[in-house]
C-alpha cells in the first residue's frame, strides 16, 4: 500500500482531503488557490519512503540526528567493530603463533637442577603465552659419565629424540657439544636464526665458532642476562640447534634469552 502524506492525518481530515482533491481535479477553479496548494501538498507521496536511512539522517535537523543515529546505526556499528576485532585477533594469532614442531630442549652434561630448569621453562612460556604442549625440557642427559651404563642409556635416548625431532635444542658445555656423538647433529646457527638475531649475537660476543673460520654452531649463554639471572645456571653453558624442522620456537627462545 502506497504511503502518502495522508498517513499521518486523522480519518476525517484524510477523507476531507481526498474529497477536496477529487473536486479540485474536476473543477480546479471552484477552490481558492491557497486551498488548492494545501491539497497539492497533502496529496504528494512521502519522499522518504524509498530513501536510505543515511540520506534521511543527513537531512535531519541537529536536534533529531542523535536519536535517529542511535536507533538506526549505533548497535550495527558496535557489532561490526566487535566482529572486525575478532577477525583481526584471529588472523594475528594465526600469523604470529608458531605452528607445528615446538621447542625441545635437552640439557647435556651440565649441572641443571629441576628448579632452575622449571624457572627457565616457565619464563619462556610466559614470554609469549605459548602452547605448553609444544615445549619440552629434558634434564640429566649425559654422554660421558663414570656410570657407563647410565651414560649409554642417556645417549641412546638423546639420539632417538634428536632424530625424531622431539629434541631440537641442546644446552651443554663445550666438551659435550664438540663430542663425536653430537657434533654431526649440530646445525649452523644461521640456518635457524634470522640475520638480525645473528647480528645482535655477534655484537654481544655470544657466537661460538670452531676457531677455524667455520660457521657458528653454538651460542655462549654466559652472555645471556636471562640465563645468568637464574641462580645455579652454568655460566659456561652453550646452546646449539639440531634437526630444527620449524624455526619459530627456536627463534623465540633466543629472543627470550637475549632480550631481543
Amino acid at each position: 500500500m502506497e504511503r502518502t502524506a495522508y498517513s499521518g492525518l486523522g480519518m476525517p481530515t484524510a477523507c476531507a482531503a481526498l474529497v477536496l482533491g477529487g473536486i479540485m481535479q474536476d473543477k480546479d477553479d471552484m477552490l481558492p488557490k491557497n486551498v488548492q496548494q494545501d491539497i497539492s501538498e497533502l496529496t504528494k507521496p512521502d519522499v522518504t519512503e524509498h530513501e536510505s536511512a543515511w540520506a534521511t539522517y543527513r537531512k535531519l535537523p541537529k536536534s533529531h540526528k542523535w536519536p535517529y543515529f542511535y536507533h538506526h546505526f549505533f548497535w550495527p556499528i558496535i557489532v561490526a567493530v566487535v566482529v572486525f576485532a575478532a577477525i583481526v585477533a584471529f588472523v594475528v594469532n594465526m600469523v604470529i603463533s608458531p605452528k607445528g614442531q615446538g621447542l625441545g630442549v635437552a640439557f647435556v652434561g651440565v649441572e641443571e637442577s629441576d628448579r632452575s630448569m622449571d624457572k627457565l621453562e616457565d619464563g619462556f612460556l610466559k614470554y609469549r603465552a605459548l602452547d605448553e604442549k609444544k615445549i619440552t625440557f629434558e634434564n640429566d642427559l649425559y654422554i660421558d659419565s663414570s656410570n657407563k651404563e647410565s651414560a649409554s642409556m642417556s645417549l641412546d635416548t638423546l639420539e632417538t629424540q634428536m632424530s625424531g625431532g622431539t629434541i631440537n635444542t641442546i644446552i651443554g658445555d663445550d666438551s659435550a657439544l664438540r663430542s663425536q656423538h653430537l657434533l654431526g647433529y649440530l646445525e649452523p646457527l644461521d640456518n635457524v636464526l634470522t640475520s638480525y638475531q645473528m647480528g645482535k649475537l655477534r655484537e654481544r660476543g655470544a657466537l661460538v665458532t670452531d676457531g677455524e673460520g667455520g660457521a657458528a654452531k653454538a651460542i655462549d649463554l654466559g652472555k645471556s642476562a636471562e640465563w645468568t639471572r637464574i641462580k645455579g645456571q652454568d655460566p659456561h653453558a652453550q646452546l646449539s640447534f639440531v634437526n630444527v624442522q620449524n624455526k619459530d620456537y627456536a627463534r623465540l627462545f633466543v629472543d627470550y634469552l637475549f632480550g631481543m
